[in-house]
């Protein structure tokens, strides 16, 4: 049987834990370097990027610092004041692992619960408090491990993989039985639910490690590891999450139209400091000119052109386009499935109704327009 409280296993395990350090501190700096552009652009732009983005954001750059200090830990040689380096590395740690907690709950509230503030603010306090016990209460001696205070680290963890089992089990309900009432933007694809569940699997091979306590360096051993998988899963859920909502286009048919309103219902709510950080459910989606509320005012057409006006819309708009001949043939909109319309100049309407597309009198009139110059200069020749 193996004694791992032997001198010999200790060191080795020593080697081993700062040979995994490096190779995980390496496999983050390269997922900070694939989202650089990422990070500058949301740096750049930040007014109109998603909020949620902020979390990743932030996440990336907490653990960014607590690994370089890790790097400073183990492989300085000289003296060295070891206990606010500790603090400092225990701090950003920590901080890094709520932030991508609080980023997986709030794409779950996206679906079950529309972003409400008060379950977030509520996770955020007790994560925090329970966190704040395992770099206050944990004894620091020195550079080198001598205890790892099994108890506090025990609750923290343990308390942590139950909250990512309930998020994996949550993600997968809402992806194996969607719900026809959560907006498309919202819904849970296969990538998110595998990224779901490498949080809740890294979380549970530390709470494995800590619980079993086979030495002062096995007991840490995965604490790094597991930190990085976290937070490269929170990193890739939210990441995911926006550019769902940056994807939304106009949409072509009515059912498609009425979802893209479903994600624009939610209103956010905008304070001092957090401002837009709270769960974006949506993008603002300007009205369809062919929706139903967009009517065509029949007027007298004039040597400017003709007004368009929408009505029963949030806001109106006034819209002049070039006046028509009376034999002038276009394209009608998506809505009208006929090959050809034909409009009158003196009413200016079409024989399919009230709704036409703009786009398609303005193609019309500068082909007639083309049409007309080309057959001035073939007569001068």
């Amino acid at each position: 049987m193996t004694d791992w409280q032997s001198d010999s296993k200790i060191s080795r395990n020593e080697a081993s834990l700062s040979r995994l350090v490096h190779v995980f501190i390496g496999i983050f700096i390269w997922e900070c370097v694939m989202f650089l552009g990422v990070d500058w652009r949301y740096a750049r732009h930040m007014k109109w990027e998603q909020p949620q983005m902020i979390l990743g954001f932030l996440n990336r750059a907490v653990l960014l610092a607590s690994l370089i200090g890790l790097i400073v830990n183990v492989t300085v040689t000289t003296e060295a004041n070891c206990r606010p380096l500790h603090f400092s590395i225990n701090l950003c740690t920590n901080i890094a692992i709520e932030l991508a907690s609080i980023g997986l709950t709030l794409r779950i509230l996206a679906v079950w619960g529309q972003g409400r503030m008060v379950p977030v603010t509520v996770f955020f306090c007790v994560c925090l408090l329970v966190q704040v016990s395992l770099f206050l209460g944990a004894p620091i001696v020195g550079c080198v491990i001598t205890d790892t205070g099994n108890l506090t680290p025990t609750l923290g963890y343990t308390f942590d993989t139950p909250y990512f089992l309930i998020l994996f089990a949550s993600a997968g309900w809402v992806y194996f039985f969607p719900c026809k009432k959560v907006p498309i933007c919202n819904r849970i694809s296969l990538r998110e639910l595998c990224w779901f569940g490498a949080a809740f699997l890294a979380s549970l091979v530390n709470t494995v490690f800590i619980c079993l306590d086979l030495n002062r360096v096995m007991a840490i051993i995965t604490v790094v590891p597991s930190t990085v998988v976290i937070s490269i899963a929170s990193g890739r859920v939210i990441r995911h999450w926006a550019e769902s909502h940056r994807a939304l286009v106009r949409p072509e048919t009515t059912e498609q139209r009425r979802t893209a309103t479903q994600c624009s219902a939610y209103k956010q709510t905008r304070f001092n400091l957090l401002k837009r950080w709270l769960s974006h459910l949506g993008s603002p989606t300007r009205e369809a000119l062919d929706s139903p509320d967009f009517r065509r005012l029949s007027s007298p057409s004039t040597s400017h052109g003709s007004t368009v006006r929408a009505t029963n819309s949030i806001r109106q708009s006034s819209i002049t386009l070039p006046s028509l001949n009376p034999s002038s043939i276009y394209v009608p909109n998506r809505a009208s499935q006929n090959p050809s319309t034909h409009l009158d100049s003196d009413s200016e309407t079409s024989d399919k109704g009230d709704r036409y597309d703009l786009d398609a009198q303005l193609v019309a009139t500068e082909r007639r327009n083309t049409a007309s110059i080309i057959g001035t200069n073939l007569l001068e020749v």
